[in-house]
């Protein structure tokens, strides 16, 4: 009897081997595939196997050859899946990271950054251009970009959008633009164009010099004042000097 129940233990065991090995040579998840398998079943292998060491009054030992090594076969798939798991939690953490860092730098500028379609519709735009701008983000997507600029620049802006897509050189000009309630807003607009898939994007930069625009043309009308002031103070010693 004890020589069947022997035999029995054996079969099972024999029966368990196949499927253990099926279990450990199945596909990996398809998350980790960018990850080193061959380096980390070896480390799997490395921790099982001190395990294996670290447990001396384990009664494996009392188990057939084959099913102890389909038990060790399956804790160093469990290894290398705790791994994987790892790695994968650390590639999230580096994501994760590198969105912050985006985020930073794209949408806290302190200017205005818009991705425009050759159609003229508004892609992307950060958080600067929204403000500026005065309104929200999910209303200027798919809106066109020249329906902001004042109708006076429209042809300046048409004109250096046609240079742009032909010479594909970046571009820079001032032009007056609707910020919030339709108030003019004077920005220094730069630029340029990349390929896409999908054709050409054009990556415009805004920033709003509306304080030195106002600051130039107040100069501007000053020297205008001080040189009329001159002409007639000259008008005046001539008419003076006549009539003495």
């Amino acid at each position: 009897m004890a020589f069947g129940l022997h035999n029995m233990t054996d079969k099972k065991a024999s029966d368990a081997a196949p499927k253990a090995a099926a279990v450990v040579s199945g596909a990996p998840v398809n998350a980790a595939s960018a990850i080193n398998r061959e380096a980390l079943l070896s480390r799997a292998r490395a921790v099982a196997h001190e395990e294996q060491k670290g447990s001396p009054g384990s009664s494996e030992h009392l188990w057939p050859a084959l099913a102890r090594q389909a038990l060790q076969e399956l804790r160093v798939h469990q290894i290398e899946l705790e791994m994987q798991n790892e790695e994968l939690r650390r590639n999230q953490m580096k994501l994760d990271a590198e969105r912050e860092r985006y985020f930073d730098l794209y949408d806290l500028a302190p200017v205005g950054y818009i991705s425009v379609s050759e159609q003229d519709s508004i892609l992307e735009i950060n958080l600067g251009a929204v403000k500026l701008l005065g309104s929200s983000r999910r209303q200027l997507l798919s809106q066109r970009f020249s329906q902001f600029i004042e109708r006076q620049h429209q042809d300046s802006y048409y004109l250096a959008r046609k240079q742009l897509l032909a010479s594909r050189q970046t571009q820079s000009f001032d032009l007056q633009m609707l910020g919030e309630q339709g108030r003019p807003l004077w920005v220094k607009l730069i630029a340029s164009v990349v390929q896409k898939d999908g054709g050409d994007e054009i990556r415009i930069v805004l920033s709003d010099i509306s304080e030195r625009k106002q600051a130039e043309i107040a100069l501007e009308q000053s020297e205008r004042a001080l040189r009329i002031s001159e002409r007639q103070m000259e008008i005046v010693q001539r008419i003076s000097a006549t009539g003495s």
